[in-house]
This record gives structure tokens, sequence and C-alpha cells, in this order.
């Protein structure tokens, strides 16, 4: 029996199994190996025809309601319920000790509401009303 890297090798027809074959004459025929390759398991890099999207944080739905809301302006909550939009109440402040309603009147009121909200963020709002706000001696102690 020769080498089976040796081209001139044939196999024994005594050593194959009996298959219905025989007849076509295929077990007679010479076969030979070859030597493997080695698997490349590394695909081709994909050309991609299209761009991404780009991102646009303005008009997605929790930053625009989050605008909204900030503005004090009418919105959709994330529960879908309709949400008025903010509005100046008008309070009696007869029996205030700061004496409110004789410091300042509606048209004041209705104008610092408006400034107020139309600073737009959380933190402008915060930062307007601690500018605004004195801090007072306590008396007597």
């Amino acid at each position: 029996m020769l080498n089976v890297t040796d081209p001139t090798w044939e196999v024994e027809r005594e050593s194959l199994p009996a298959t219905s074959n025989d007849e076509s004459g295929h077990a007679n025929m010479p076969f030979e190996t070859t030597p493997h390759k080695r698997a490349s398991y590394r695909s081709p890099p994909k050309k991609h025809s299209s761009r991404k999207k780009t991102w646009n944080p303005e008009k997605w739905k929790r930053n625009v309601r989050n605008l909204l809301k900030s503005e004090g302006k009418k919105y959709l909550s994330t529960t879908g319920r309709v949400v008025a939009p903010k509005k100046v109440h008008h309070h009696s402040c007869l029996n205030c000790r700061f004496k409110c309603s004789e410091k300042f009147t509606e048209e004041q009121r209705e104008d610092i509401f408006n400034l107020y909200y139309s600073l737009g963020s959380y933190e402008r709002q915060r930062q307007y009303i601690c500018d605004m706000v004195e801090k007072a001696q306590q008396k007597g102690k």
C-alpha cells in the first residue's frame, strides 16, 4: 500500500464498502486528496449605502414636553393627559403680613409671571428667584 500523499495512490477495491454505485464504475476511478486550507472567518467589510440619522434632540417628544412644561404652556403628559397652561391666580392678600397686594399691582404680577416662565429652563428660573429674594434679618434675637 502506498502513502496517502502519493499522487499515484489508489484505493484498494476490497477496502471500500459495497454500494449500489459499484455498477456505475465510480469505485474503479482513482481519487486524490488535496491539502486542507485554513478557514478564514473574517468576512469582507460591509459597505453602508446610507448615512446614519443625525440627532435632533429639540424634536424628541420628551424634550419638547419638558420645554413646554418649563415655559408654563399646555403640554401632553407621559400618561397622555393634557395639562393646562400655567396662569396667574388672583389671590386676596388683605390678611397677608407682607401686604403683597399693596406692593404689587395685578399688571406687575402678570409681568413677573410672564418673565419667569419665558426664561425656559429650570436652572434659569431658580437663579431668577435667588436673585430676587432678599434675606431678612430676624428681629429681637
